[in-house]
């Protein structure tokens, strides 16, 4: 992990709020951490995300599966005016894949519960470590898979069927995660008062530029929402059919917490390092509401059916 380096054996020094402490091996800044409340806080966390886990795989549908689309194109001949004319026409008609919606929620839910669990009881000496020194490497390992997974449920339920959009969505949402660890290794503090870099800006750089990825990730999920959300069709009864109204809910709900993480890293940047565990704190809030928000709705009204489609019946 660029920027920590992890003794083979840790020294156990949780500074006191008042003072600065300095590691004995290298001179660095030790930040307070309250290590019982984050243990408490990780061992709660863990129990959250298990059982909405054990709820999942019982109450949802494992075999309830939804049809990836690809985005090939097909050769035409004879356009225009000429015979001998050709084009590339799109051909988005055929099904490339499956995707298992109960166990894509089962697996976000499973690694949060899994890291959680590791920062309690398996690598917490190493997890104390980092947070002591303004990092959190678990945090970002963790929000890579379990974000990336949320953003494809959160995605293909609002109206993005085809496999290309899907991964790039994955793709760029895993690497804004990527940038808010190299925020973390670029944004070093100086004392308990204050960072070693006092232009904002440059503190800043990695944190800012990783609203790109997460603009372009959102830009086409809202795109994509706002013209399948807009469709209607009329069943054999004559009653029209349309998005239900609960994944309006979902998509601006999730787009407002998962902005909310970004704020609260750049909150946690403009403030004396000595409150960085704060921020861990509130990340824990967010993740919490993040997961449970989107999990609890997709169980209750799409994990239960047989069938993908019959989300549309009470519309």
């Amino acid at each position: 992990m660029p920027g920590l380096a992890v003794p083979a054996t840790i020294p156990t020094t949780h500074a006191l709020e008042s003072e600065p402490v300095k590691s004995e091996m290298n001179g660095e800044v030790i930040i307070p951490i309250p290590s019982r409340r984050l243990w408490r806080w990780n061992v709660g966390m863990s129990i959250f995300h298990g059982i909405l886990l054990i709820a999942t795989c019982v109450i949802g549908n494992l075999e309830l599966r939804v049809p990836v689309y690809g985005s090939s194109v097909k050769l035409r001949v004879g356009m225009g005016n000429s015979s001998a004319g050709w084009a590339l026409a799109p051909d988005t008609d055929t099904r490339v894949g499956w995707m298992y919606m109960t166990s894509l929620v089962a697996l976000f839910f499973g690694m949060s519960c899994g890291f959680h669990f590791g920062n309690a009881f398996i690598w917490r000496k190493y997890y104390e470590y980092a947070l002591e020194r303004a990092y959190a490497p678990f945090r970002w390992i963790e929000y890579s898979g379990s974000a990336s997974v949320m953003i494809l449920i959160l995605s293909y339920t609002s109206g993005t069927l085809l496999s290309p959009m899907l991964v790039s969505l994955f793709a760029l949402t895993m690497i804004t995660m990527y940038f808010g660890h190299l925020h973390e290794v670029i944004c070093r503090p100086k004392s308990l008062d204050e960072w070693e870099c006092k232009n904002k800006l440059w503190r800043l750089q990695a944190h800012l530029l990783g609203y790109v990825p997460q603009c372009f990730a959102w830009g086409l999920i809202i795109a994509q929402f706002m013209d399948a959300g807009g469709k209607t069709t009329t069943d054999a009864s004559g009653q029209t059919r349309q998005m239900p109204k609960f994944v309006y809910a979902i998509v601006f709900g999730e787009m407002a917490v998962f902005w909310s993480f970004g704020v609260v890293q750049l909150i946690v940047s403009l403030r004396p390092p000595s409150k960085y565990c704060q921020g861990e704190i509130a990340y824990m809030w967010l993740s919490l509401f993040a997961k449970g928000f989107l999990g609890i709705i997709v169980l209750g009204n799409v994990l239960i059916l047989d069938n993908f489609t019959d989300i549309y019946e009470n519309s």
